[in-house]
């Protein structure tokens, strides 16, 4: 049973992986960008050009230490090889993958399946780094939803973009940063509120089932 819920966790965050670096895929085709960590990579990718995939993995080195201070060292190596997945599939797609899309169509693709994977990844206990590792710490802190998080850090990265790419694409940019932070709100937080009621209910039942056990003994 052990080994097949760590096989299970570790497909989950290879299929959240793949997601995103579809996603990902479709941000190149589109000539658009996204916020966080990936956002910089894109951005720095299109004045340097380099790789996103080395420049995704290097952005995200310094993010580890608040993982693992403050969320721990499982999730911490979980999301360190999330970030070597991602990288390693991204450049796979970016060199047996071609695509021809409109922008509009790139933004709703590009946003659904990042979100999507995002999705996947959190509820196994994992994270693609940087600014994701930021919005599930402030969360556990701070109760401050993910998705808020994320849109207010990825506004902030489209307005660094502008010095990447037309003003037009940075709009189409803000509809997937739209999309993808309300998958993440709608169902990341909303699972989170649903175990928490759980845990209540459960706890609730055992109280009852105690206090019931108490006065059968009187």
């Amino acid at each position: 049973m052990a080994m097949r819920q760590l096989f299970l966790g570790w497909r989950e965050v290879v299929e959240g992986c793949f997601l995103v670096a579809l996603g990902i895929a479709f941000l190149q085709a589109g000539d658009l960008t996204i916020g966080a960590t990936a956002g910089l990579a894109r951005i720095t990718q299109i004045h340097s050009g380099w790789s996103f995939g080395l420049l995704f993995w290097l952005i995200n080195l310094p993010f580890y230490l608040l993982g693992y201070l403050q969320l721990g060292a499982h999730f911490t190596i979980r999301s360190f090889i999330a970030v070597c997945l991602l990288s390693l599939m991204s450049e796979a797609l970016a060199m047996g993958l071609t695509i021809a899309i409109h922008p509009l169509l790139a933004a709703v693709a590009a946003g659904a399946c990042i979100g999507f994977g995002l999705v996947i990844m959190f509820r196994s206990n994992a994270s693609l780094g940087g600014f994701n590792v930021l919005a599930l710490f402030l969360q556990k802190r701070f109760a401050i939803p993910a998705g808020r998080t994320m849109l207010w850090s990825d506004a902030l990265i489209l307005v660094l973009a502008l010095t990447a790419i037309d003003w037009h694409n940075v709009l189409w940019s803000l509809l997937v940063v739209w999309i993808m932070a309300s998958m993440v709100g709608r169902y990341h937080d909303r699972s989170a509120l649903d175990r928490f009621r759980l845990t209540a209910k459960k706890a609730d039942a055992t109280s009852d089932s105690s206090r019931q056990s108490v006065t059968a003994e009187r």
